[in-house]
């Protein structure tokens, strides 16, 4: 199993819990983690190439 993404997406998924609560209802909270989520995905790959892996 590649642990590079599992990684990734742990940090990011750390980062929704660190300041969602920031967000106040439950629609910023949604919009937040869907808009990271976005930038996750399309970041990833740009990522793992930059790291070499």
């Amino acid at each position: 199993m590649d642990m590079f993404p599992i990684t990734f997406y742990a940090l990011l998924c750390g980062l929704v819990g660190l300041f969602s609560p920031r967000f106040g209802r439950w629609y910023g909270r949604l919009m937040f983690g869907a808009v990271l989520g976005v930038f996750a995905a399309t970041a990833m790959p740009h990522v793992r190439a930059l790291a070499g892996l």
